[in-house]
């Protein structure tokens, strides 16, 4: 079977960690690796490519059997289906949402069935993770989302979660995720910085990319020994929490900033003001339960075989 995997990136098609700058990209490094276990013929494409705003050539694109668009559900365009429909048999998402134009979807992070889909809870690629032992009295931040200081701030807590960590300056090491890159809202790692406080570690950016912090396996090595992180911002899926999850790390968050779904699979506790965030890092940490929260996840090779079927059904 041919299968062609969609997502957005300069650097597919992807052999290896470095070339990971987004988490789509590691969903799709993740599915090629084992679609081709299986003998499939895998083709992995730049949706950049084919966009409007690349003037796209549709004629270029591959004839294939199936089509796995990777992305948010605001990425998918019923433009970008109807111009690549013809060039397959079915065209399934691979989202957070159900894209309704979609022949099919594979919707991350729930257990519910759609008319046209299924849920798929918490994927994720053992090969890509170690959970190593931690480092006592370690905390990390995710990266500002400075965009939300100007557009939402009610969607990033960064500079309120700052000042609530003060009392610990002294008891903890603490590290925040700086992004890089410029965009109309101004130079990321700039801003993070003029108002981070000195306590505060950054561990800033190795890529000008405004949507990444670092390539995924030095993101991987440099955040392996924390015993605690601490989501600062809204995300659609927020991928990093579940990186975090697979590697026996302690995940707290405000409220609504990750995906209800996850929240109650993997008790993650949630808090609301400085007293409540302080008695959530204060509170004895069990890594053994902790560590036990991976099973909770289904590994990629089983995503696989549970499309696989579907293929083989619609195909066969």
């Amino acid at each position: 079977m041919k299968i062609i995997l969609l997502a957005r990136g300069k650097t597919i098609p992807i052999s290896n960690l470095t070339q990971i700058n987004h988490c789509f990209q590691m969903i799709l490094y993740g599915l090629y690796l084992n679609f081709i276990k299986l003998g499939h013929e895998v083709i992995q494409i730049n949706q950049e490519l084919y966009t409007r705003k690349s003037n796209p050539n549709y004629s270029t694109f591959p004839n294939t059997d199936i089509i796995i668009h990777i992305a948010c559900s605001e990425n998918f365009t019923e433009e970008t289906y109807k111009q690549l429909k013809s060039k397959c048999k079915k065209y399934v998402s691979f989202s957070e949402g159900a894209p309704l134009w979609c022949d099919f979807n594979f919707v991350i992070g729930t257990k519910k069935s759609f008319k046209k889909g299924i849920g798929i809870i918490a994927p994720y690629t053992p090969e890509f993770y170690q959970n190593i032992e931690k480092e006592p009295k370690t905390i990390l931040l995710d990266h500002a989302y400075i965009k939300f200081w100007t557009a939402n701030q009610k969607r990033d807590w960064a500079r309120k979660i700052w000042s609530w960590l003060e009392p610990l300056k002294e008891k903890y090491k603490i590290y925040t995720l700086v992004k890089g890159g410029t965009d109309q809202y101004g130079d990321w790692k700039q801003k993070t910085l003029e108002l981070l406080p000195n306590f505060i570690i950054p561990l800033i950016s190795n890529t000008s990319d405004t949507r990444q912090t670092f390539d995924f396996k030095t993101y991987l090595e440099l955040t392996n020994k924390f015993e605690t992180f601490i989501v600062v911002n809204h995300g659609s899926y927020n991928y990093s929490v579940l990186d975090m999850l697979v590697r026996g790390i302690h995940v707290l968050t405000p409220p609504d900033f990750i995906p209800r779904s996850n929240i109650n699979l993997f008790q993650i506790p949630i808090f609301t003001s400085q007293e409540e965030l302080l008695k959530e890092i204060n509170r004895p940490i069990n890594q053994n339960i902790l560590n036990e929260k991976i099973k909770l996840c289904t590994p990629m090779n089983e995503v696989v075989t549970i499309m696989a079927n579907y293929f083989n059904k619609w195909i066969n």
